[in-house]
């Protein structure tokens, strides 16, 4: 039998009628204001830490593999940006030598 609202209702006029108002009073206030059905138990709380856990080391997971990527991101993008200054200076020193060659070629 589920304990209702109507069933502690029923419970308390009865226990007024055997007790007294005063100390059904008291005995009723020592019940909870829920069911025992709503109350957490330890297995349940123990799914729900293992939920958690798991949810946790999904996460881990994602985040780890972002910083993977990311990381290779970031590599190719240097590697990238050093060819890139490389063939700039490489391209200046001889722009330059070449310019100097013309300079001596024309003085003679």
């Amino acid at each position: 039998m589920a304990f209702t609202e109507q069933n502690k209702r029923r419970l308390h006029a009865r226990l007024c009628e055997v007790i007294g108002i005063e100390e059904a009073d008291i005995l009723m206030e020592q019940l909870p204001p829920i069911t025992w059905t709503e109350f957490v138990t330890k297995r349940d709380l123990e799914q729900s830490r293992h939920s958690l856990d798991m949810s946790i080391m999904k996460l881990q997971h994602s985040v780890e593999i972002a910083m993977l990527e990311l990381t290779a991101t970031m590599e190719r993008g240097f590697r990238n940006q050093s060819w890139k200054m490389f063939t700039a200076i490489m391209t200046s020193q001889l722009v330059t030598v070449g310019l100097l060659g013309l300079m001596i070629n024309s003085l003679r």
